[in-house]
């Protein structure tokens, strides 16, 4: 008998741009090469989807990293600025936990998110509980 099914979030019900997309938006907004933002950026988000970095330490460490002098006035919203506008819900998985909830199954959704992306579907409704392990 089954008695529990995990899904995780992301590109299971939510299906969102990959990093290089994102990375791209910074490259160009902060006028800096492509290859140093995706190095950089991948350097550190393991420590960010992790809360070993907040938000404000990660941009810290990737306008230190970068050697960048100045971060641009909207770099607060680069990580959500493409992020919502093309992040697709895949309403036929969210039923299908909804559903496989409902007869009692149990049915975790973890994620391993960073605080912005949190941010945004908490504002869609779509996320209930916020547990750090």
């Amino acid at each position: 008998m089954i008695k529990a099914v995990i899904f995780d979030c992301g590109r299971v019900f939510l299906h969102d741009p990959d990093n290089d997309i994102i990375f791209a938006d910074w490259a160009e907004s902060c006028n800096l090469d492509y290859s140093l933002v995706e190095r950089v950026g991948n350097e550190l988000l393991p420590s960010y989807q992790t809360g070993t970095l907040d938000d404000t330490s990660f941009w810290r460490e990737f306008q230190s990293r970068t050697k960048l002098a100045e971060l641009p006035p909207e770099y607060q919203q680069f990580w959500t600025q493409i992020y919502l506008p093309l992040t697709r819900i895949d309403y036929e998985v969210l039923s299908l936990v909804q559903e496989l909830h409902q007869l009692g199954i149990k049915t975790p959704v973890l994620s391993n998110t960073i605080p912005p992306h949190v941010r945004v579907n908490r504002n869609r409704n779509l996320i209930v509980k916020n547990v750090k392990i």
